[in-house]
């Protein structure tokens, strides 16, 4: 981690402004992303190509104008459970480049509102299912969409089990894993509110809330 940070740092991000998109799944889909890399690597150029565009729509630039951004982006498998959770963590800069004369200009864009990260979430949710839709793994039908993975061998369901908190194997298999919780934290679970910067429906959340 030390290694990849310090490379990043000196030879890969510029001295611009960088802010941190962090993107989660739903539970149901974080077992085909863990399973199947391609699908993810599709769902990747989704995220990148809207977040791309939304930069620079709002530093008042059009597509068009051949304005354009850089992104890192770090896929973590697990949560703080150290269950699977197959989630992004993008580092983007926080604003685009125009190049006139060969020059590049860098345009900062403001910290994106809420209706904007709002507006963001939805776009990625609908090009995510349409794709996951095309390639097989979601299956619509007139009451709900369902996945149409099968979690296959051993290792499939160990991965199923993981996603969901569960035992995979011996005499507890299918129970949840044991949990410690204060009343304290239970108490503040139960008023939490929206973290800033964040987004969050049907299962999906983004946040850009950690900028530098």
């Amino acid at each position: 981690m030390v290694e990849t940070a310090a490379h990043l740092i000196d030879n890969v991000l510029p001295a611009a402004p960088v802010r941190q998109w962090v993107l989660s799944f739903p539970w149901p889909l974080r077992f085909p992303f863990a399973t199947h890399p391609a699908l993810l690597a599709r769902v990747l150029g989704i995220v990148t190509r809207a977040l791309a565009t939304s930069l620079i729509h709002r530093a008042g630039l059009s597509v068009g104008s051949g304005a354009q951004t850089g992104m890192v982006t770090l896929i973590q498998r697990f949560g703080s459970a150290l269950n699977l959770n197959v989630h992004l963590h993008l580092l983007v800069l926080d604003g685009v480049y125009t190049f006139e004369r060969a020059r590049p200009r860098f345009h900062r864009t403001s910290a994106p509102a809420n209706t904007e990260l709002e507006r963001l979430l939805d776009t990625l949710i609908r090009r995510i299912t349409r794709t996951l839709v095309r390639a097989g793994a979601l299956i619509e039908d007139v009451d709900e969409t369902y996945l149409n993975v099968d979690p296959g061998g051993a290792l499939g369901q160990i991965d199923a089990a993981s996603v969901r908190y569960r035992i995979a194997v011996g005499p507890d298999a299918g129970r949840r894993t044991l949990t410690m919780r204060t009343l304290r934290a239970v108490a503040h679970d139960s008023n939490r509110r929206t973290k800033p910067f964040t987004a969050a429906r049907d299962g999906f959340s983004l946040n850009a809330s950690v900028a530098c």
